[in-house]
């Protein structure tokens, strides 16, 4: 078990790409609208895409606080989304949780994840290696995911 500091968005893009590169099967992001820093970088779209492709136990979920700014400006992830959505999931919070969560999470095969606040300046952690503290999030992640709904607008690009 690891834990680093993260404290500003280089860290935070440096720690995604580690982390999803080695990501095998599972996913977890939660991100006020996908920054694009992160989530269009080519290694770390990359990545998700291979976990996407070579696993047949694939599952990415993406929870946003907002997902008005990723539909209306277009995002490379809602691309892979309208591709493979058997594995790639997208869903907005609850009205209810909005004011509740305050953080962005990335989390990998239940072992390894980051999170950060979603707010300047960044603050936050990345932890290797420790599948309790990853089980506790995952755990906190899919308290929101199950209230949480899928935005109309991403609904009507599958029809």
């Amino acid at each position: 078990m690891t834990t680093e500091a993260i404290n500003n968005k280089e860290q935070c893009l440096e720690k995604a790409q580690n982390l999803s590169q080695n990501a095998r099967n599972y996913i977890d992001i939660l991100d006020y609208d996908l920054d694009k820093l992160i989530f269009e970088n080519e290694q770390v779209l990359a990545n998700i895409k291979r976990v996407a492709i070579e696993s047949r136990r694939a599952r990415i979920r993406i929870l946003l606080h907002r997902a008005e700014r990723v539909i209306k400006e277009g995002h490379r992830i809602v691309a892979l989304l309208e591709r493979m959505s058997s594995c790639v999931e997208l869903r907005v919070l609850s009205w209810e949780d909005i004011e509740q969560v305050y953080k962005n999470i990335l989390l990998v095969d239940v072992s390894s994840f980051y999170e950060t606040t979603n707010y300047h300046p960044i603050s936050g952690k990345v932890v290797y290696s420790d599948r309790k503290a990853a089980l506790e999030t995952e755990k906190w992640f899919e308290n929101f995911w199950y209230r949480a709904s899928r935005p109309l607008d991403i609904l009507r690009l599958h029809i």
